[in-house]
């Protein structure tokens, strides 16, 4: 319930009222970080009771994820990987008395966290941020950030190199995209493969790259090869003319085209009756012929 006295100010006039009543919030430490800073719950000890003694109410009112990703970072105790989720985040702050007088805030803010906590630290500094700036209020603060960049070291060149040149391969969906990511790092690849430190790492990498091409040369060899989608649905696995039966799902074997016989007289016409009188002999049909009136 909002003070007697402030009954009939709208929401601006509310806000101005906190912001006369609340001008610094104090930093601390904090949990294990080696510096103080403005925490979220800092700034709603400080700036809630105001707000109720003046009957405004403030709660987000929409939030939009912007991206998600993965960071990897060295750190003193070794490799740390950690979820970054950024939001984009609608405050609004309703005079209790007049549900229609309210005003909107809107931040962007990231969070991030080795466990599942990136999400919830985004919307707590979105909020943090819409108050402070809501209400113009001080915090001293040099650089808004809440974990220890001293605890961070980028990650070095070879490094990079072959995280990169991994990710390349693990997207390749053809040879020649993986040709390109090995023409694009074979010259950092090549010094790397006999650096002592990186040996390894690299010639872990390569073999990765000879497995993904050998599978996807064999993928593309299966493939039929066609000049267009419609040829390929009359085509086998190995870009030849399926002839099936309709009715017992058996194909036939190819039989030479009435007429297509060599000229009489050539060896190639010598080998032909020869096979015919073999397919005769066997007990097959032998392919029709056409006969030339001279």
């Amino acid at each position: 319930m909002a003070d007697e006295a402030v009954k009939e100010w709208n929401v601006l006039q509310r806000l101005a009222e906190v912001q006369r009543r609340v001008t610094y919030v104090q930093k601390e430490k904090g949990g294990d970080l080696k510096y103080s800073i403005v925490t979220h719950d800092a700034v709603t000890a400080s700036v809630r009771p105001h707000m109720v003694a003046v009957g405004v109410l403030y709660y987000p009112l929409k939030l939009a994820v912007l991206g998600q990703n993965q960071i990897t970072s060295k750190t003193k105790f070794g490799e740390r990987t950690e979820h970054r989720c950024e939001i984009h985040m609608t405050t609004r702050f309703v005079n209790v008395d007049d549900p229609a007088d309210y005003i909107d805030v809107q931040a962007v803010a990231h969070g991030m966290d080795t466990g599942d906590k990136g999400p919830g630290k985004a919307i707590s500094y979105a909020m943090k941020f819409c108050l402070l700036k809501a209400l113009g209020l001080e915090t001293g603060e040099k650089e808004e950030s809440e974990y220890d960049q001293e605890d961070r070291q980028p990650l070095s060149a070879q490094e990079t190199t072959l995280r990169n040149f991994e990710d390349a391969v693990a997207m390749a969906t053809t040879t020649d995209e993986l040709r390109q990511a090995s023409d694009k790092y074979g010259k950092e690849l090549g010094p790397l493969k006999v650096d002592k430190i990186w040996k390894a790492d690299t010639i872990r990498v390569l073999r990765d790259w000879q497995a993904r091409m050998a599978e996807l040369k064999k993928f593309e060899a299966s493939k039929p090869k066609a000049n267009g989608d419609a040829l390929a649905e009359i085509l086998d696995e190995n870009g030849e003319i399926e002839d099936e039966d309709e009715e017992t799902g058996e194909v036939e074997e190819e039989r030479p085209f009435p007429g297509d016989k060599p000229q009489p007289g050539t060896k190639a016409r010598t080998e032909h009756d020869a096979r015919e009188r073999a397919q005769t002999a066997a007990g097959r049909k032998p392919a029709a012929r056409t006969t030339t009136r001279r």
